[in-house]
């Protein structure tokens, strides 16, 4: 008994073990959409799949090296990151690809998951063999090797001595081309040119320039057009391919694109999978110590059969047996399949044609066919023949003896054989299908009460269990009282038609609904909106009703896509979809016009207020927590109505008007709705033609800078300025920021407007300091917007500007409001950290109006509060503004933060500053923005009260 307990216990913890997923991390060293990268990682999954004692959870991240230049400042980065992010979790085991990710292992990530194991693949330098721990880390080398390509070369062309080798410049192609240069040495007859850049057309041009027929594609997924932008891999092998017309062999499987005949390939699937083999051997108990690195790179001959014989080649014999061949040149059946089938179907229509002539004449003579035996001899072997190419055949029941004829056809097709079958008319029903049994009855009886002729499709069951399709007709004969005496039809197999008419049936409703819906949400789209808009207007006509269009979009969704991803971003969007699902009635309808716009269309409304009471319910249902995965995140929504047919009679007149109401509601703060109005489709395309506008200013940088002096209370001497973005328009004259700014932000283009700002804030600071007119404590305080902290490269950006400019990166000050640090969640509080390390103060703006935390500003990286003006205004009259300014000061001074107070206008705020310790202040009182010019004539001078 205690052995038996024993056994189930071992049993149910085996099983127990077995069910719960064990963690592995995954680093990419490039980014998902490079198909090198994306080749290894399903060749490692795949290898975890196979494995089926064991279940696994993979948690993905990527360096991004390709279109990030990899390098100690952007590895602490990245560390910093990926520490906050997977505090509290331990992997059971690492996987790495590629060089610039083993190399980021070997120096951060034994900190981040100490003690845990690295598995690598995708590796090209072989001396890491001699640096790395073997009790810790192992792997898959990659090795792009010229020798076999260029035995294939010689094969196919004998003749050729010229050969090109092409990469992006990376430090991955040096190593490759370190090793074909050593390889080459061995083959003197071969001149080979080494062809390398970082941008797609310099390379294109030294392509053209050389003469060489054969060319060999090494890495190339670092290349970039002109404006810096990193290609996707097909544009790159296009434009290689398009520089010549060469014979373009691959060292990698990933770069199998059209004009690329292939050759003696690296396998991303097969390294990622040689790799997943080595982790699972290591969990299921093989010390790391004893999985030596696989050293022989796993490589492939894989050709591109249609480039094969469009260079006019043949394989070799001695490779023709290793090669995978991929894009196969079609045969001439498949070639010509729809003239083939269209053949045979045409010569079936006319076997049928035939069959039922033979049949009618069958019928009709047959006292003739009788006396003429050796005609029907030959007659019946025709029919046979017919019968057995069209798949049918013929029967005839004498109803009075219960006597059925069955032809050779019908005895192929039922699979049957002759001494097996009874020949009565219960023995073949016993052969249909029992779901359609009743059905072939009905067909039988009613013909033979009526004597009318059926037809009819059906099943059949086979001895073997198969089943088959038919269509079944036949005619009913009657004597001369009209009695039925006999029944003569038809059995053909149709199952491959009618699978072949489902089949079309399935893909034209597949096709229809992915026409008219949204792939993300499954909501319809534009297209079925608009239509059923119409009909909806149709109706409303006709009944003399209203319907509500709601236009709704999301606040705040972009700063989620940002800084969390496209994956959390689409989750967003499918959890906002089903809230919305859940308020409309069946009758409506829930569209995504695309982004993060949805539109509900509401018909029959009494009015209104119909209208407003769903979007109400929107707004409630939204507000509440989304919880994706690990983030709980808070959304809103700006909603715009019209109504029919106050608003517009036709759907793009409401949609339009509707969306305009929606902008309104953007503009009165967000999370409300409004109704449509007039004049508010004529703000909304002010607000377009101000876009254009702001846009070109942003091409010409057609803004300028004003500085508002920060003064020291107890000396009135200016201490600081804040620099203040303002743009005189063309068309407009000055435009108010309130007005652009917000605009700005909506648009992103609030991004090159601040580099902008910060750029010509330091210019001007080194120009002051150059003239000996700043004193030691003087700081430029700069505003910074959300979108702006969201950059990961933001601290280098800043660390260029300084480089650029001279400016000293302590005196100056980055003002945060408090809602944009919240938005920006971890990210902007490392990046604010990365600030901080390059000697950047940083300071929150309009503090008290936003919603932090006390022990949240304890751990931001701050020096400054600047005190927002609506505490200000009624400081000297209102007790609880000074209590509020009382407190700020009191807490800024425990946590060692310096106070500035915005919006000082009169006397009586100054002395009750003074009293209570706030030593610095900005504000009408002691000067108005002022442009540089002005401003120089302040500096080192002692402010007065402006009058």
């Amino acid at each position: 008994m205690r052995l038996v307990l024993l056994f189930l216990l071992i049993v149910c913890g085996a099983h127990a073990w077995a069910a719960v997923p064990t963690p592995v991390f995954v680093l990419h060293a490039y980014s998902q959409e490079y198909p090198w990268t994306r080749g290894q990682h399903q060749g490692f999954v795949a290898a975890l799949e196979a494995n089926s004692a064991r279940a696994y959870s993979v948690s993905v991240e990527y360096l991004d090296t390709k279109r990030v230049g990899y390098g100690p400042a952007y590895a602490d980065l990245m560390a910093g990151y990926l520490r906050q992010k997977y505090r509290g979790y331990r992997p059971a085991a690492i996987y790495v690809t590629d060089d610039n990710a083993l190399s980021f292992a070997r120096s951060h990530l034994g900190t981040i998951f100490p003690g845990v194991p690295v598995f690598f693949s995708g590796v090209n330098d072989m001396a890491v063999r001699t640096q790395i721990d073997p009790a810790r880390i192992t792997g898959v080398f990659e090795k792009k090797e010229i020798g076999p390509n260029l035995h294939l070369m010689r094969e196919i062309d004998p003749a050729i001595r010229e050969i090109v080798i092409v990469g992006d410049a990376s430090e991955t192609y040096r190593a490759i081309e370190s090793e074909i240069a050593q390889t080459l040495r061995r083959h003197p007859e071969i001149r080979a040119s080494f062809i390398s850049a970082s941008h797609v057309d310099d390379l294109v041009a030294q392509l053209r320039a050389r003469k060489a027929r054969f060319v060999f594609l090494t890495t190339l997924g670092s290349m970039a057009d002109r404006d810096g932008r990193t290609l996707p891999l097909p544009e790159t092998i296009a434009a290689i391919v398009g520089a010549g017309r060469f014979v373009v062999f691959s060292m990698e499987d990933a770069y199998l694109y059209p004009g690329v005949l292939g050759g003696y390939v690296t396998s991303g699937p097969r390294q990622g999978r040689a790799a997943g083999e080595l982790l699972v051997r290591y969990l299921a108990g093989t010390p790391v110590r004893e999985l030596a690195p696989v050293e022989r790179s796993p490589n492939a001959y894989v050709i591109d059969e249609t480039e094969l014989r469009k260079a006019g080649f043949s394989l070799p014999d001695d490779i023709a047996g290793e090669v995978r061949l991929v894009h196969r040149v079609p045969t001439f059946y498949e070639t010509n399949r729809p003239i083939i089938l269209g053949t045979l179907y045409g010569l079936l229509a006319l076997l049928l044609v035939s069959l039922a002539s033979s049949l009618l004449l069958f019928m009709r003579k047959n006292r003739q066919i009788a006396r003429t035996s050796q005609q029907l001899g030959e007659t019946k072997d025709s029919l046979d023949r017919a019968q057995r190419i069209a798949q049918m055949g013929n029967w005839d029941w004498q109803i009075a003896d219960n006597r059925l004829f069955w032809s050779e056809g019908i005895y192929r097709l039922f699979g049957v054989a002759h001494a097996d079958f009874d020949a009565s008319y219960e023995a073949f029903l016993a052969r249909v299908h029992p779901d359609d049994r009743a059905t072939v009855e009905a067909a039988v009886r009613r013909a033979r009460e009526t004597g009318t002729p059926y037809a009819l499709d059906h099943r059949i069951v086979r001895p073997d269990g198969a089943v088959r399709i038919v269509h079944e007709s036949a005619e009913i004969m009657l004597d001369e009282r009209g009695t039925p005496v006999r029944m003569i039809g038809t059995v053909q197999d149709v199952t491959d038609w009618r699978l072949a008419e489902q089949a079309l049936r399935d893909r034209d409703a597949h096709l229809e609904y992915v026409a008219y819906h949204d792939a993300l949400t499954g909501l319809p789209n534009r297209t079925l909106l608009r239509d059923r808009l119409r009909h909806a207007a149709t109706r409303a006509d006709r009944a003399d009703a209203r319907m509500a269009v709601l236009f709704i979009d999301l606040d705040r969704f972009k700063t989620i896509n940002d800084s969390l991803g496209h994956a959390v971003g689409d989750a967003v969007l499918q959890a906002a979809a089903g809230r919305l699902r859940s308020l409309v009635r069946e009758e409506d309808t829930l569209a995504r016009l695309g982004g993060d716009e949805f539109v509900v269309l509401l018909e029959s409304v009494r009015d209104g207020r119909d209208a407003a009471t769903v979007a109400e319910k929107i707004i409630r249902a939204l507000e509440k927590v989304l919880q994706i995965g690990n983030y709980p995140l808070h959304i809103s929504a700006s909603i715009g109505i019209s109504v029919y047919p106050e608003d517009g009679r036709d759907a793009e007149t409401l949609l339009k008007h509707a969306d305009a109401a929606m902008y309104r509601s953007k503009e009165c703060g967000r999370n409300t709705f409004h109704f449509y109005e007039q004049g508010i489709t004529e703000r909304a395309m002010r607000r377009i033609k101000l876009e254009a506008r702001l846009r070109c200013a942003v091409e010409r940088q057609a803004f300028e800078l004003h500085y508002q002096p920060l003064v020291c209370l107890d000396s009135r001497r200016v201490c600081g300025v804040e620099a203040l973005l303002r743009w005189h328009d063309e068309q407009e004259g000055t435009i108010s920021p309130d007005h652009f700014i917000p605009l700005a932000e909506d648009t992103g283009l609030i991004v090159p407007i601040g580099e902008w700002v910060v750029r010509e804030a330091c210019r001007a600071l080194k120009r002051w300091e150059a003239q000996g007119m700043l004193p030691d404590d003087f700081v430029l305080h700069v505003n910074l917007s959300g979108k702006q902290l969201l950059q990961k490269d933001l601290p280098q950006r800043l660390a260029a500007v300084f480089a650029e400019t001279g400016a000293a990166p302590a005196r100056l000050v980055l003002e945060l409001t408090e809602s944009s640090i919240l938005e920006s969640e971890s990210i902007g509080v490392d990046s604010m950290a990365a600030l901080r390390r390059l000697g950047v103060g940083i300071a929150i703006d309009d503090f008290g109006t936003g919603h932090s935390s006390l022990s949240r500003l304890k751990l931001l990286p701050i020096g400054e509060l600047k005190i927002d003006r609506s505490f200000i205004r009624d400081v000297a009259e209102d007790s609880d503004d000074a209590a509020i300014v009382q407190a700020i000061l009191a807490l800024s001074a425990k946590l060692g933060l310096r106070v500035i107070a915005e919006g000082v206008e009169h006397a009586g705020q100054e002395a009750f500053l003074l009293r209570h310790g706030c030593l610095r202040a900005q504000g009408f009182y002691y000067a108005r923005p002022l442009p540089e010019s002005a401003l120089l004539a302040l500096l080192g001078t002692q402010l007065a009260p402006a009058q």
